[in-house]
């Protein structure tokens, strides 16, 4: 005899209308085989995967299979009819954020978020951006003056966002640190940032080391602290650094702590994975010319290899507003098949990780940042 799990009988309701003229005997099962579930589970979201796992035991391995598939980083633009904008005075005037999670393909381990804000402007979201996402994702929504999507005209609208997730690939290790106004007045604060860079840098095992930094204008000392640290600690070319200083910054950890919508002063993030390589590199201030970008940026295309999946990272001072798309062009001309997110804000966090020799200074203005996860 055939296992119970083998396949499923799914019976069809009789049409009311010729219920009397048939028997129900006569009903043809529709049997759903295991490849026949993992075609129809393509096309559904990682929500709705999860959802049907508790179906019987073919459905969860059907639906389990089909979820490891899913690999690859996802960008999402959340269209600028979802967001208003609110001030101090009518906290009424809110967007939607809980619908980000609803259509994602993809388990996200973490994502990012980026925000179209001034900073005059409170900027308050009606529910969370992740109430609908699974548990042990981290979500970090980040304020800027304008947002890159790939070569997308943005609007000139407020609230407009897009987001970045990454899956939970093979042996992904992902740390968050993060520091608010009662830990800054901690008595150990020194000693709390000796270890938190000394995490940060890759271990003998590790081979290189994804970290980005991400500070508000009131963790810039903070930031400037840890970088000084970090900057006569680490081995050229063992780490990729992409970060700066936002308009505002959320964070959600959605683990056994369940922090929801923390306010952080200053923020680092590492990730690491022997299938996971990093590269950032720096566009200066005297670098603001398109054949000085595409000199460079090809140059570090020569010098890189991309793997199966890649997303790359963009943090641009505002100054640079007006060569944004300049930028945004030269970069996807050269790199056409790696999506690209990013921000404008106040100075930037970064190194050259090609460069063989110790940066003066990993923070910087006027500047761009590129970083680019490449993973099997």
């Amino acid at each position: 005899m055939e296992p119970a799990s083998k396949y499923l009988k799914l019976y069809s309701p009789p049409n009311l209308k010729e219920v009397g003229n048939q028997n129900k005997d006569e009903q043809k099962p529709i049997i759903l085989t295991y490849d026949v579930l993992r075609i129809i589970f393509r096309f559904l979201s990682t929500r709705d995967l999860c959802s049907v796992v508790s179906t019987c035991r073919l459905w969860r391995d059907a639906a389990n299979d089909e979820a490891i598939t899913r690999n690859n980083p996802e960008v999402s633009l959340m269209h600028v009819n979802h967001f208003h904008r609110s001030n101090k005075i009518n906290v009424n005037n809110l967007y939607d954020a809980k619908s980000i999670g609803t259509d994602l393909r993809i388990r996200p381990s973490i994502g990012l978020i980026f925000s179209k804000v001034q900073e005059e402007n409170e900027w308050t979201p009606d529910g969370c951006y992740c109430q609908n996402l699974p548990t042990n994702s981290d979500v970090i929504s980040i304020g800027g003056y304008d947002i890159v999507e790939n070569e997308t005209k943005i609007s000139s609208e407020m609230g407009l966002s897009v987001g970045v997730f990454l899956p939970k690939f093979e042996k992904l290790e992902k740390h968050i640190y993060h520091l608010d106004e009662d830990r800054l007045l901690s008595s150990n604060f020194e000693n709390h940032l000796d270890l938190i860079v000394h995490n940060l840098l890759p271990t003998e095992d590790e081979k290189s080391k994804c970290i980005i930094i991400l500070e508000t204008s009131d963790g810039y000392d903070v930031s400037q602290t840890v970088m000084n640290k970090l900057k006569k600690s680490y081995k050229p070319g063992s780490i990729a650094l992409w970060g700066g200083i936002c308009v505002g910054m959320n964070l959600c950890q959605l683990n056994k702590t369940s922090v929801c919508r923390k306010k952080p002063l200053w923020t680092a993030i590492s990730l690491s994975s022997p299938t996971l390589q990093s590269y950032s590199i720096v566009l200066k201030n005297n670098c603001r010319k398109e054949h000085l970008m595409r000199e460079k940026l090809e140059n570090f295309k020569t010098n890189i290899q991309l793997k199966k999946y890649s997303v790359a990272f963009m943090f641009a001072c505002c100054a640079r507003l007006d060569i944004k798309d300049t930028e945004v062009t030269v970069f996807k001309s050269i790199f056409p098949n790696v999506p690209l997110v990013g921000l404008h804000g106040d100075g930037e966090n970064g190194l050259d990780t090609l460069n063989k020799k110790r940066e003066k200074s990993l923070k910087h203005g006027y500047s761009t940042v590129f970083m680019i996860l490449t993973y099997e």
